[in-house]
């Protein structure tokens, strides 16, 4: 069987008028890039056409999909019969009305495993030669210029079917700017008293930005808002040793937290709620240190941005509660992972 992947490629696209278009090549003895123009001038159509035998569950999936048949499992798979707005899509028997496409989370369980790995290799392998070849070039695409569409199966390569896509949606809850007097006021009061917005949240809302499109550089930048926020909050802490801690190297995240910071809070008579870190939270920190020592350091090669959204959630919390101890009652409003035993909203 053949399987095809394609995305698109947006930027500063240039074609020699020597070159026959499509442009073929073959990077191993079951897989060649091709090359295909595009309508717009600033974009090209890449294909990775792999040559591969799919375990037979798989096979017969798609090829019963292309008489529109769905095979099913038994007990039949969750979605089935599955009804739409214009009637049923997929009976009990398996009939699929003519002319609909399925979604992906109803194919048989044999046959999702290998499709949804086929279609994740896929993608990296495409990612990983435009890449190489955007740096080999030092050429003008941006970080993340991808943008896939179908994959495709075919047994002679003349007639093409679709796989069933899998859609793959995050979605990130966020707090709405509001506007209003009471606001305005309170932001000029804070301004006021010459407490601006610390550039550790500065930091935070730029890793926010990046989690889908760069997930390693928001990884990266949130270490580095927590590294900020540590350092001016050790600051407040030891009023006067504010140009030693400015020019210390990069603070043991875990330690401090666990041991530094409730000492301190404990001599200043700050209430102690949310420091040391609850034992599950201390744990995520301690995997996101060992994942950001990883991706530094060149081990590790992706980010999985699910679970960083929950990480990155944490650090919003340690910066808010540190925005607390100088007496901004309304920070804790603002924290959701860390659990204080006395929280007084002002």
């Amino acid at each position: 069987m053949l399987f095809k992947m394609n995305c698109m490629i947006e930027g500063l696209i240039r074609f020699r008028f020597e070159d026959k278009i499509p442009i073929s090549v073959c990077i191993d003895s079951n897989n060649r890039i091709e090359l295909h123009r595009s309508s717009k001038g600033n974009e090209v159509r890449v294909d990775l056409v792999s040559h591969c035998s799919p375990p037979s569950r798989v096979a017969d999936t798609l090829r019963a999909l292309r008489e529109d048949r769905l095979l099913l499992d038994q007990p039949l798979q969750k979605g089935v019969p599955c009804d739409g707005i214009q009637g049923t899509i997929v009976d009990e028997f398996g009939k699929v009305k003519e002319g609909w496409a399925i979604p992906f989370d109803l194919l048989p369980s044999g046959a999702k495993p290998w499709l949804d790995t086929f279609r994740k290799r896929a993608r990296e392998t495409l990612k990983t030669h435009i890449r190489t070849l955007r740096w080999r070039q030092s050429a003008a695409l941006g970080h993340q210029p991808f943008r896939f569409g179908s994959l495709d199966w075919s047994e002679d390569g003349n007639i093409w079917s679709p796989v069933p896509r899998k859609i793959d949606a995050s979605f990130l809850t966020v707090a709405p700017f509001e506007v209003d007097e009471v606001s305005l006021k309170e932001a000029a009061t804070l301004v006021a008293s010459n407490y601006v917005e610390p550039i550790a949240h500065e930091l935070l809302c730029e890793a926010r930005v990046l989690i889908d499109s760069a997930p390693r550089s928001a990884l990266l930048i949130t270490f580095a808002a927590l590294e900020a926020g540590l350092k001016k909050h050790l600051s407040f802490l030891l009023p006067g040793g504010e140009a030693l801690i400015d020019r210390l190297p990069s603070p043991p995240v875990t330690a401090i937290l666990k041991d530094v910071i409730p000492q301190l809070h404990a001599s200043r008579g700050i209430d102690p709620s949310y420091f040391p870190l609850p034992t599950e939270m201390e744990r995520l920190l301690l995997k996101w240190v060992t994942q950001r020592n990883q991706v530094a350091h060149g081990v590790k090669r992706s980010v999985d941005f699910d679970t960083l959204k929950e990480f990155v959630d944490l650090v919003s919390d340690i910066l808010y509660a540190f925005d607390a101890c100088p007496g901004h009652g309304w920070a804790h409003g603002h924290i959701k992972l860390l659990k204080s035993r006395e929280k007084v909203v002002s």
